[in-house]
This record gives structure tokens, C-alpha cells and sequence, in this order.
């Protein structure tokens, strides 16, 4: 149906696809929409009052009245090729499964594309938190490294003055 109403018809026709010829387009399909849902709702409610009450027999009435009506407004439909059937039967009748299994399976594909690409972000974001973190680190390692040496300049300056003072006091004793 997506078919002929968007294939190269229109333009073979002379027809030119206007926003508002679309729109009028959109209203004609939806001929019976609501009366085939508000007959088919007739048969979702139940009526839990009793049998012998007023809303019990409106409702028996009116589903016998829409069981003689359906099958005749299928019928009809079926003589005008599907010209009169409500949108629903219409989409029950000429959209494929396939297509149907087709599109769960894309939104599937999609939602799985959705959640790699919010991975590849979430992991990206993983990555440069940790490169900060190395950086910092990295950073951290050099002052610790910084201070170890100067730590152990000040460690050989202070045995050099050790070591002299030493030398002194065994002068100093040797020539007491």
C-alpha cells in the first residue's frame, strides 16, 4: 500500500503531492477507524451487575447487533477489494508479518546500536578519566622522586659533615 500511494504513480498521473492532498490522503484512510473500535470495545467490557439488568441487556443487544454487523461490513469490504474495511482489518489483512518481524528485529538492532554507542562513550570517558589519573600520577611519581633525591643529597651532605667532624675529633684526640 506504501507502495502505490508513494511510488510513481502520482507523478504518471500528473498528480502533485501537496501537504494538503496528504493530509486529506491521511483523513480517507481513517474511514471507520472509530467505529470498528468502539465495536470492537463493545466486546473488551463485561458487565459484572447481573443478568437480569438494564446495562446487561443494552450490552447483549448491541454485541448482537455488532456480530450481525461485522461480518457484513467484512463482506462488503471484501466486494469493494478492501475499499470499505476499517484501517484495522485493512493492516490485519495486507501488512506482512515478515515486515512486522522485520521491524521488532530493527528496533532490537537499534536499541543494541544505541546502548554500543552510549558503551563507546561511557568507555571513553573511562579512558580519559584514567589518563588523567596516570597523568596525575605520573606527576605525583616525579615529586616523590624529586624529594627521594633531595632527601638523599642532604642524607650524603650531613655523612659528609659526619664524617668530617669524626675525621676532627680523632685528630683532635691524637694530638691530645
Amino acid at each position: 500500500m506504501d507502495a502505490i500511494a508513494n511510488g510513481p504513480f502520482w507523478r504518471l498521473c500528473g498528480f502533485k503531492k501537496t501537504e494538503a492532498h496528504l493530509e486529506s490522503a491521511r483523513q480517507q484512510a481513517t474511514f471507520g477507524k472509530e467505529a470498528w473500535k468502539q465495536i470492537m470495545d463493545l466486546y473488551e467490557d463485561d458487565i459484572e451487575d447481573g443478568v437480569m439488568t438494564v446495562d446487561f441487556l443494552v450490552y447483549f443487544l448491541l454485541r448482537a447487533l455488532a456480530t450481525c454487523l461485522i461480518p457484513l461490513w467484512i463482506i462488503f469490504g471484501a466486494l469493494t477489494f478492501g475499499w470499505l474495511w476499517p484501517p484495522q482489518v485493512r493492516e490485519a489483512v495486507f501488512t506482512s508479518t515478515v515486515f512486522a518481524h522485520t521491524t521488532d528485529m530493527a528496533k532490537e538492532d537499534e536499541q543494541r546500536r544505541g546502548q554500543i554507542l552510549k558503551l563507546r562513550q561511557e568507555v571513553a570517558e573511562l579512558k580519559e578519566d584514567i589518563l588523567q589519573e596516570l597523568a596525575m600520577d605520573r606527576t605525583h611519581v616525579m615529586q616523590i622522586r624529586s624529594q627521594v633525591a633531595e632527601r638523599k643529597s642532604d642524607i650524603a651532605n650531613e655523612m659528609r659533615d659526619i664524617k668530617r667532624l669524626v675525621a676532627l675529633l680523632f685528630e683532635r684526640q691524637a694530638d691530645a
